[in-house]
């Protein structure tokens, strides 16, 4: 739905890139995505490479309000992966967004074992914050967003913590 940067979203530790299947599903389940506990505070779990692949296309990548990034990791090299410009780390979303209403959800926020509690998901997190509440003539350019959003389940206080020290405010509870 928006136009992605041509220069990308990074900062000086992380570099964010739409997640494109045939590049990167295979690695991204081989690094965590088959990791159920990773999954405990997600609606669904899914139990294999294949199923992730359906429930991305159908859920999505169909939806132009939707799009997944892969966060690779500048700071650790990876020899397998040369191309990447550093490791894998994770993915990262922006869902529901609505041009109209100059709003969206950092969603999907999936950390791999490895590379929790570093520098990893604040600066993914800050890259999105600064591409999507910046305004487009500033250098970068930004979309100039109104609202920017997080969700998290109530027990899933790492990712509450996150979203408070990144400057989200807790606002209510979405009941089921």
């Amino acid at each position: 739905m928006f136009p992605l940067p041509p220069e990308g979203l990074e900062t000086e530790r992380v570099k964010l890139t739409p997640f494109i299947p045939r590049l990167h599903a295979k690695q991204y389940w081989e690094n965590g995505g088959n990791d159920p506990s990773l999954f405990r505070y997600y609606p669904y779990t899914l139990d294999s490479l294949d199923s992730f692949l359906a429930n991305l296309e159908t859920s999505i990548r169909r939806d132009p309000a939707n799009v997944v990034f892969v966060i690779i990791d500048k700071t650790r090299p990876d020899p397998a992966h040369p191309e990447l410009g550093g490791s894998f780390a994770g993915i990262i979303g922006l869902f529901y967004s609505s041009e109209a209403k100059l709003t969206t959800e950092i969603a999907f926020v999936l950390i791999f074992r490895a590379f929790q509690r570093t520098h990893v998901a604040s600066n993914a997190v800050g890259a999105l914050l600064r591409y999507c509440l910046e305004v487009p003539a500033a250098s970068p350019p930004g979309l100039g967003l109104r609202r920017v959003q997080w969700c998290a389940h109530s027990r899933n206080l790492a990712s509450a913590r996150l979203a408070e020290r990144m400057g989200f405010k807790r606002e209510g509870i979405i009941r089921w």
